[in-house]
C-alpha cells in the first residue's frame, strides 16, 4: 500500500524580496529543512506520478533556496 504525501511541504511562497537580512536567513534555514523533510520521502519508483510531484515539489523548493541565497549573496 503505497503511503501519501504531502509534496508542499513550503507554501505559500514567501515574500523574499521584503525580506531583511536575518528574514532570508531564517527563511533560507526553513526551506533547507524542508527540502531535507522532503529527501527522506523520496519514492522508490521513479517512474510513477508520485515521483514526478516529489521532483517537482524538490525543484521548487531548490529554486527558492537559490534565489534566497542570491539575494544574500547581494546584500
Amino acid at each position: 500500500m503505497a503511503e501519501i504525501f504531502d509534496f508542499n511541504l513550503y507554501s505559500p511562497e514567501p515574500d523574499i524580496y521584503s525580506m531583511s537580512r536575518s528574514q532570508l536567513e531564517s527563511c533560507l534555514s526553513n526551506v533547507c529543512a524542508a527540502i531535507c523533510r522532503l529527501d527522506e520521502s523520496e519514492p522508490a519508483d521513479m517512474g510513477s506520478d508520485e515521483y514526478e510531484s516529489w521532483a517537482d515539489e524538490h525543484e521548487r523548493l531548490e529554486d527558492i533556496a537559490d534565489e534566497i541565497q542570491d539575494l544574500l549573496d547581494e546584500l
